[in-house]
């Protein structure tokens, strides 16, 4: 899919690209195998009904005390390394705590630590996701050092076995949407499908919802979409601005989702103006909460291909001067520059990465060595990008000699899978790839959120033309580059 983020059309209907694994299922980068979800909830043992669990509905954000008892299915790979946990922002992850790893196994002590989704592991692009709950005040962890994603369980913690079960769930609802992408059948028939297999999910949901009363989990699923989902005017009733732990969810990147389209929509020329400002100031209430709400905004308008509307966010509503908070502060001054770099007419975010061979490759060294540089976002993986790189070798080809170079840069994780890719799609140009997927930092310094995506510069490093199919840049340099 090319949108990763779509607030105008139901991305579950189309597959323009390849998209991010953090919202496809077919992709193991992001998601948890059904097998994988069931073994480990076999295994969870709860020991939790002695334990009062905080009712989250009254109380909202807890903190406190915390204890990870971990063990390494193959710990002497990692001996004497850092295991990291990183509490969450949504889609974004901060580092919270690190102990080494002895002996196979850790522990962590986290003091004042807060309720939410954390996770765990060693790369940040292969990470264990968990509920923490200081109502439970310690859990019992395992998994493999390469594929904490896949391999995590947990065991004494209600939460994160409600959200085990919770994962085989949305495997097997993301596996319906995909046959029904796939059918033979009108628009109308797949929407239809689509309203009856999510009606069927947040029946599943509010049952495991029950099931799990008084947890993180619950609220968390209850608040993913909203009880008065089609009555604009009560739509966000039931959700606390104050309640900082939503923050530490996917709820609320879900309910602005579904907000925008079925309300903002309706109104082509403002509705998602008038959106942004309705939401800003609902949240208003809370910093952390808004400025939550406005980054996730922003960055949705900008891979939706809504430049406007996240360009308008970023001028009225990112103001760092007038934030007490200094950190909150960077923060948005930051993801606003980054924002703005991506505009053209602007210089995007400079790097340094190695090639196939080793060697270091310079955006801004490539970049003034030739009249135009691509910078081509892609992965071996990728079918789009398989069917795109017939007409970018074309391009290529006929425009070398003429100072037009490219940069292919590799969303891949496997070196071997790289290499293959770059020889089998005939990449004669320059190649680089950090090797970290999504979560590489030049992938989320150029937001990409899936591939193929492409950046055309000048000699200045300055933002040209961003093609999203190779046949417009075809187009563009038989006009302009001769």
């Amino acid at each position: 899919m090319k949108i990763l983020f779509s607030f105008l059309t139901l991305f579950l209907l189309t597959a323009a690209g390849c998209e991010s694994a953090a919202s496809n299922a077919s992709n193991d980068e992001k998601s948890i195998s059904t097998k994988n979800a069931e073994d480990t909830s076999s295994s969870q043992i709860s020991t939790s009904s002695t334990i009062h669990y905080t009712d989250q509905n009254e109380i909202g954000d807890i903190s406190g005390d915390f204890t990870i008892h971990g063990t390494i299915t193959n710990g002497a790979t990692v001996e004497g390394k850092l295991v990291k946990i990183y509490e969450t922002e949504g889609k974004d992850i901060f580092i919270l705590d690190s102990t080494i790893v002895k002996n196979g196994v850790f522990t962590l002590n986290l003091k004042n630590a807060k309720i939410g989704v954390h996770k765990i592991g060693f790369k940040k692009y292969q990470l264990g996701e968990f509920i923490l709950n200081p109502d439970e005040k310690g859990i019992n962890l395992s998994g493999n050092a390469f594929n904490m994603e896949r391999t995590i369980k947990i065991t004494n913690s209600l939460e994160n076995k409600a959200l085990t079960e919770h994962k085989i769930v949305l495997n097997k609802h993301k596996t319906e949407l995909k046959k029904i992408r796939g059918m033979k059948a009108s628009t109308d028939v797949k929407l239809k499908l689509i309203y009856e297999q999510e009606k069927a999910l947040k029946v599943q949901q509010d049952a495991m919802a029950e099931s799990y009363p008084n947890t993180f989990f619950a609220k968390m699923v209850r608040r993913m979409q909203s009880p008065n989902r089609f009555d604009q005017g009560n739509y966000w009733k039931d959700i606390d601005f104050s309640d900082e732990s939503l923050v530490r969810s996917m709820a609320l990147n879900d309910r602005i989702q579904d907000y925008m389209r079925i309300h903002a929509s309706k109104d082509r020329e403002n509705g998602f103006y008038n959106a942004a400002d309705e939401i800003q100031e609902k949240a208003s209430i809370n910093d952390k909460v808004k400025y939550f709400m406005l980054f996730t905004m922003m960055e949705g308008f900008y891979t939706s291909g809504m430049e406007d509307e996240a360009f308008y966010i970023a001028d009225n509503y990112l103001n760092e001067n007038a934030c007490s908070d200094s950190d909150v502060a960077n923060i948005m001054k930051r993801r606003k520059q980054d924002l703005k770099s991506l505009k053209i007419g602007n210089t995007p975010a400079d790097f340094t990465i190695l090639d196939e061979n080793g060697k270091s490759v310079n955006l801004r060294t490539v970049a003034a060595k030739n009249d135009l540089t691509l910078v081509m976002f892609w992965a071996s993986w990728c079918h789009k990008c398989e069917q795109e790189m017939p007409v970018i070798k074309k391009i290529y080809d006929a425009n070398k000699a003429k100072g037009f170079e490219i940069i292919g840069v590799s969303v891949d994780m496997e070196k071997n899978a790289w290499l293959n890719g770059i020889k089998a799609k005939q990449c004669n140009w320059i190649n680089v790839s950090q090797l970290e997927g999504w979560q590489s930092d030049v992938a989320r310094d150029y937001r990409i959120a899936s591939t193929p995506v492409m950046f055309l510069l000048d000699s200045k490093g300055e933002l040209l033309l961003k093609p999203d199919r190779a046949f417009k840049l075809e187009k563009w340099m038989n006009e302009n580059f001769n």
